[in-house]
């Protein structure tokens, strides 16, 4: 099924994940929506949705990340430690800044070390060399000084 909507797409083809060596490329927005996303079992999990490379892309975990010689929470960074191709995925809007994800999506594409043998149907990029202000979220701090996760 996959190899037929990229067939229809035709020159509508994903960008390789960002050069892994350099600076990362920073993304200069802040996330775009709120996607809620069924996993294999239990209640809809709230993810962060980014645009980059002009395609949507779900981020399921994000990392605090540092420059070198400077810590995490000085520069105010955050990288995500996986992006998922949204666009090609069946999805109904739910208000202005949240949609709800059609379908569910293994546990293992989200969450495993290496996603990529178990399901072809999904793109996703391992530890793309993306960055984001750590600014984009107020409520952040408030989680992780309460040790919570970073979504």
């Amino acid at each position: 099924m996959l190899n037929r909507m990229l067939a229809a797409l035709g020159a509508l083809k994903p960008p390789p994940p960002p050069d892994a060596g350099g600076k990362p490329e920073t993304i200069e927005e802040p996330p775009a929506f709120t996607a809620f996303v069924s996993l294999d079992s239990g209640p809809p999990y709230a993810m962060d949705v980014i645009r980059w490379g002009g395609f949507q892309w779900l981020v399921p975990v994000w990392r605090e990340a540092a420059e070198e010689g400077r810590a995490a929470s000085e520069e105010g960074w955050l990288m995500p430690d996986r992006i998922i191709l949204l666009d090609w995925l069946r999805q109904k809007k739910l208000s202005k800044r949240q949609l709800l994800l059609q379908g569910r999506i293994p546990r293992s594409i989200l969450f495993d070390p290496d996603p990529s043998p178990r399901n072809r149907m999904f793109v996703v990029h391992m530890r793309p060399n993306l960055r984001m202000r750590r600014s984009y979220w107020p409520a952040l701090d408030a989680k992780l000084a309460q040790g919570r996760s970073l979504n």
